[in-house]
């Protein structure tokens, strides 16, 4: 092999060392699920994407929802998880994950088949749409995959 050959694996070779470190990440995180609400299938100049936020427990007014400096993840009753934004000074009893405040309060999409909207903007409406997240770290967090009903979306 030339010096040429190797100059062109090696781009390759990281590529793939980094898919397997991402993968291994993967593996030893925790997985959770957790309620979305606000879905919105029209994201046209974008694609079929869903747009979505974290189902939050506790009704915050405007104000206070962007004076949170923290997030966890809460369990509820016969449901996923669900979400509370709050003070770092009096974080709810009930909390069992932190998550990043920013993760918490950003609006998230989700690719979806365009033949698949409708349907999933209905489940989604009725409260049976759900994420799985894999908690990676306290600051790192990566959505998996939708569920509707519990289930996986198949595409």
């Amino acid at each position: 092999m030339t010096w040429k050959t190797y100059t062109l694996l090696l781009p390759l070779l990281g590529y793939l060392a980094s898919i397997a470190l991402a993968e291994r990440e993967l593996q030893g995180a925790e997985i959770v699920e957790v309620s979305i609400e606000g879905f919105d299938p029209r994201d046209v100049l974008r694609g079929q994407y869903i747009r979505y936020r974290l189902s939050t427990l506790y009704r915050l007014p405007s104000k206070e929802r962007w004076s949170a400096d923290a997030a966890c993840l809460i369990p509820s009753e016969n449901a996923p998880y669900t979400l509370s934004l709050h003070k770092k000074s009096n974080p709810p009893s009930a909390c069992q994950h932190a998550i990043p405040i920013q993760f918490a309060r950003e609006q998230h999409r989700y690719f979806i088949q365009q033949d698949q909207a409708r349907s999933i903007e209905k489940i989604v409406q009725a409260g049976q749409g759900s994420i799985s997240l894999a908690l990676i770290s306290k600051d790192r967090v990566v959505v998996r995959e939708l569920l509707l009903n519990g289930e996986a979306l198949s595409h």
